[in-house]
């Protein structure tokens, strides 16, 4: 699969960089691309979110095709980088500097060895310039990836990483619905579930010398873990209501284990709403248990259904 552009060219990688306002970095970051990554033609992809200063400009003068958001947005800026272009490997990079086109080759190396689908470029394993991370956002971040790794099992260290490449055929098959920031977020962990190959690579990550993040930690933040919450629950959904089940149940003990001290020792209960309150607690945690058998029960027959439509597909019988 190859890169169609408007103009009617063909390349085989397309670096796309989502940009606002972008002007102090955009025309570096576009020229340190190489216009040939092993063998294969690069074409960098500008999508622009009506920046008003003098970054499409500069943009264009670097050599990049432009395109403007219809409306904000870096998640909205990614999926219609994907659907102006068809390319065989697409690379994400941020356009503020904060990221070394010069490692583009780190990316895009396991894809072409065909050791992976995607690649993160990790800044945890890599090097992260002094105040390039600010003390929250690192901390979400740990947070973050602490809780993917203990729900599905995924070594990943860096899931909110802007820096990553992806094989063409296999962005085609994730289903994008994010606006924001949460893009990369909802890109691995639909990897994940499409049971792509995800690997990271250690990459520099720099202090923004451009404008301000645009990145809002806490609404941003409250975005991507819900994010991360619905995928659990779309995906492990036992072991996501198993979790609150649980939380009843250890509520429940409390006041249970009260009133049957209580009856031991005094020979009577007294404190009846103790025993109301933790009957309440255990029948909670049962019907939650119930719900998460029935939405693994749905999730397990839909995984199916997906698994045979694909194998049709591939034997040719749908397309």
């Amino acid at each position: 699969m190859h890169l169609t552009l408007h103009n009617g060219q063909s390349q085989e990688i397309c670096i796309v960089i989502p940009t606002l306002n972008e002007e102090k970095t955009i025309y570096e970051t576009i020229i340190t691309f190489p216009r040939q990554l092993f063998d294969k033609s690069t074409h960098v992809l500008v999508i622009d979110g009506n920046s008003t200063d003098e970054t499409v400009r500069l943009a264009k003068r670097a050599g990049a095709q432009v395109i403007l958001q219809k409306t904000r947005g870096k998640g909205i800026a990614i999926k219609e980088g994907m659907e102006a272009v068809m390319s065989e490997i697409y690379v994400f990079i941020d356009g503020d500097g904060t990221y070394l086109p010069t490692e583009v080759d780190l990316v895009v190396k396991p894809i072409l060895e065909d050791k992976a689908d995607m690649v993160i470029g990790s800044r945890f394993k890599g090097e992260i310039e002094k105040d390039a991370m600010t003390w929250i956002n690192r901390i979400g971040n740990k947070i973050f990836n602490f809780m993917v790794r203990r729900s599905i099992g995924a070594k990943i260290t860096d899931m909110l990483s802007g820096y990553r490449a992806i094989r063409g055929k296999c962005l085609d098959e994730l289903v994008l619905l994010s606006r924001n920031f949460e893009i990369e977020t909802e890109i691995t962990l639909e990897s994940y579930m499409n049971a792509q190959r995800i690997m990271e690579v250690p990459i520099t990550y720099k202090k923004r010398t451009g404008t301000r993040s645009k990145l809002r930690p806490f609404r941003d933040g409250i975005k991507i873990f819900r994010s991360i919450i619905f995928f659990i629950m779309n995906s492990r959904p036992l072991f996501f209501f198993s979790i609150i089940a649980s939380t009843f149940f250890l509520l429940g003990l409390y006041p249970a284990i009260y009133v049957l001290v209580e009856k031991i020792t005094l020979g009577e209960i007294y404190h009846i709403p103790s025993v109301i309150l933790s009957s309440l607690l255990f029948t909670s945690g049962a019907l939650v248990l119930i719900f998460g058998l029935v939405a693994e029960l749905v999730v397990t027959n839909r995984r199916r259904i997906e698994y045979g439509l694909k194998k049709m597909m591939r034997k040719g019988y749908i397309e």
